[in-house]
């Protein structure tokens, strides 16, 4: 009788969401991943997290081998229309735009398009890694401005193994201008899809990450590429390996988060902090002191704002303490004795995803 048994999964991971769990993708395998998956016989399950792929088996051993697993390409397609107003997503940020401009510096390539993002991993490791990298189909232009005669490119495989090497002659410009220019492309047509390293013999060119992909198709908004060894997925003896499960993890957007609490109490020299005990494993929040407004109808307002950025959340933190701070004058010449009284346990607040929200307290 034939069974099925898994043997990898991917999930997926928000900081967001209260229990972690990121359900606002589809996943989809992409070109050659799509083409393994039906040559060798794998069932591909989606799931509200992820997904999970299974093998058939007979007897406990696989009935397909999974030995030569190309490197597998998957796109995230997002379902939820709202992520990207609590998501860091990093095209979103001044750095992407950077590297274009970068591009059209001296001695440096220019590929007329933005990075895409993508996960992957390092060979046996399961945690996914976000990187940008540039994306191509058969061919990767190679044009720059350069005072070199010639250079020479090479391209690398994932483990380092030099692919291909190419040496090209620059040429004057026709207006006669101060610097070379090259503009060609290296062929990469019969390169199965996975990441590549470019590089050229000039020294102000980092290396370039490149992903080879088998077409260009932009409807995905992350991709996912996983890197097999012949072992990872089957024994020696043609036996499952125990499931490995890959995990991308997207964060939360982070801003600055200011609370503004109205005391009213007739008392206006009191001196009040707010401080932030940390629950559920998140990170705490340092709050600065209070900037003291008039005093108007025995009524005294306080802004009390975070020292840093607070990240965005699904649920409300708690944890957030409204103290009074009580300062006792020394006698004959001793320093000052500093207590706190705590007023409020758990401040009312919205989760930081509000950030214009104000806080009004009234003690």
């Amino acid at each position: 009788m034939t069974y099925y048994q898994d043997v990898f999964a991917l999930r997926l991971r928000h900081d967001f969401y209260a229990d972690g769990k990121c359900a606002d993708f589809m996943i989809v395998p992409l070109g050659a991943a799509r083409r393994f998956f039906t040559a060798r016989r794998l069932i591909v399950r989606a799931e509200d997290v992820g997904l999970r792929v299974f093998a058939p088996t007979r007897d406990g051993k696989l009935i397909v081998p999974l030995d030569g697993v190309p490197a597998l390409l998957f796109g995230l397609k997002p379902t939820n229309t709202e992520l990207g107003l609590y998501t860091d997503f990093k095209e979103d940020s001044p750095a992407h735009r950077a590297t274009w401009q970068a591009g059209q510096q001296l001695d440096q390539l220019w590929f007329d398009r933005l990075p895409t993002y993508i996960f992957s991993h390092d060979a046996g490791d399961v945690a996914l890694t976000e990187q940008p990298v540039y994306d191509f189909h058969a061919h990767i232009p190679i044009v720059l401005s350069t005072d070199a005669p010639f250079i020479i490119v090479s391209l690398k495989d994932h483990a380092g193994r030099l692919i291909a090497t190419a040496e090209f002659q620059t040429e004057l410009p026709p207006s006669g201008g101060p610097n070379r220019h090259l503009e060609t492309s290296l062929e990469v047509s019969d390169l199965p899809e996975g990441l590549y390293e470019l590089t050229t013999s000039l020294a102000a060119q980092p290396p370039v990450p490149i992903l080879v992909r088998s077409d260009l198709d932009k409807r995905y908004k992350r991709l996912i590429l996983l890197s097999f060894a012949d072992t990872d997925l089957m024994t020696a003896a043609e036996e499952t390996q125990p499931v490995r499960t890959y995990t991308a993890e997207f964060h939360a957007l982070a801003r600055e988060w200011a609370y503004q609490l109205v005391l009213t109490s007739k008392n206006i020299d009191k001196t009040y902090k707010v401080e932030h005990v940390p629950q559920n494993g998140d990170a705490a929040i340092q709050f600065g002191d209070p900037v003291i407004g008039p005093v108007a109808d025995g009524e005294r307002n306080l802004v009390i704002r975070s020292n840093g950025v607070v990240g965005f959340r699904e649920m409300p933190r708690r944890g957030i303490k409204l103290k009074q701070v009580i300062t006792v004058p020394g006698e004959g010449g001793a320093p000052p004795t500093v207590t706190e009284s705590e007023v409020i346990s758990h401040l009312p607040n919205p989760s930081p995803r509000q950030v214009n929200a104000d806080i009004f307290v009234r003690v």
